[in-house]
């Protein structure tokens, strides 16, 4: 969904050829991507290639610089996205993920920072493009109800909901005078909903949909989109009082059980977890395993996919275990942050402060988790 090849490929078909770039079951990029590298962004010069897709990683640091800068020094946070080993590697692959997590990033600074027509913009033209991020519009209002104390959080959260449905409705009917027709909804908005291309890839979908007979099929496809329904409206009501750490928590589930994801999306999840919530840092229970989870499985993904497809001497079940080690590391930092949270709000209720402990009437009471 955001190969690379695959964007060449249907920009050739654009180009070089009467078909529509629909014709091939292989294009699957919305067609506001492909206008856009057809047009502002011409792929055939490798000079421009590079320099396009580090711009667009120096603006998501920039942007997520901007949302932690009162909680972290706006230039470690930066370096944190830029020089974290999955953003060179997306960059080197030149994934369209990295577009996607810049405006996302772009979003949520613009709603740290109030201004509500950008956020609500950005995170519709991230929806067209990749669908899931419209499940990060419940906690984006409750961050922009919270940085607008002057204006209902009522009267906020309504008008960012129907400013998003304007948008979206907007750049879909955009999107069709660009395509040329509505061939593109299957391609695009199908595909991730049905799930008939079963590539490998680093999410946890392709080898379990493999498995199923086919009468099955859509049952599990099913049960398993409703699975990432689940989460971003629980999360935005259990922590109304912290918007960002719900849309934070968002972006993890999100990278997690998506059908495609690359190795770029975890990467906003990541930025805001590693600056944003250092109060949280003492309360971690297993730090140390996660990241060791998640280098650990870095490793052994491109390890596995070699010995599968090109030595020959592994099989499908050699990837499909790193990528649920994968699986498993952002599983694990997603809970380790929920159980951070809850174990702060408790020893706040409790008047303990960050040492568990508090001196009543000359005795210490120690609460211990």
């Amino acid at each position: 969904m955001t190969s690379f090849p695959r964007l060449r490929e249907a920009l050739h078909l654009l180009h070089h050829t009467p078909l529509s770039p629909y014709a091939s079951p292989l294009t699957h990029h919305p067609p506001l991507v492909l206008a856009l590298h057809s047009t502002l962004v011409p792929l055939d010069n490798p000079w421009v290639v590079d320099l396009y897709w580090t711009a667009v990683d120096v603006v998501a640091a920039a942007a997520f610089a901007r949302v932690a800068r009162s909680r972290m020094e706006g230039w470690k946070v930066a370096g944190l996205y830029l020089f974290n080993p999955l953003s060179i590697l997306s960059a080197l692959v030149r994934t369209t993920s990295s577009l996607h997590n810049t405006l996302i990033a772009g979003s949520i600074a613009s709603a740290v920072s109030s201004n509500l027509p950008l956020s609500v913009f950005l995170l519709a033209i991230c929806a067209n493009l990749a669908l899931y991020p419209a499940l990060l519009l419940p906690p984006l209002a409750l961050l922009l109800a919270k940085t607008r104390p002057a204006v209902p959080a009522r009267t906020t959260i309504i008008t960012t909901v129907a400013l998003f449905l304007a948008h979206s409705l907007a750049l879909l009917s955009l999107s069709r005078f660009v395509a040329g027709s509505w061939d593109f909804l299957s391609s695009v908005y199908g595909t991730l909903l049905t799930v008939p291309d079963l590539t490998p890839n680093v999410g946890l979908w392709w080898y379990f949909l493999t498995s199923q007979f086919d009468h099955f099929r859509p049952f599990f496809t099913f049960a398993l989109q409703a699975h990432i329904l689940i989460y971003a409206l629980p999360l935005t009501l259990h922590l109304h009082n912290d918007p960002l750490l719900a849309l934070t928590l968002s972006l993890g589930t999100l990278s997690t059980f998506v059908p495609y994801p690359s190795l770029a999306s975890p990467l906003p999840y990541l930025a805001l977890a590693l600056s944003c919530f250092p109060h949280l840092t003492p309360h971690l229970r297993h730090p140390f395993l996660t990241a060791a989870l998640y280098a650990y499985a870095a490793a052994l993904l491109p390890l596995f996919r070699h010995l599968w497809l090109v030595t020959g001497t592994g099989n499908a079940n050699f990837f499909y275990a790193a990528t649920l080690l994968w699986g498993l590391a952002q599983g694990m930092g997603i809970v380790d942050l929920l159980w951070a949270e809850g174990k702060e709000r408790f020893l706040r209720k409790q008047g303990a402060g960050k040492e568990g402990k508090e001196e009543e009437e000359g005795e210490w009471a120690v609460i211990q988790i």
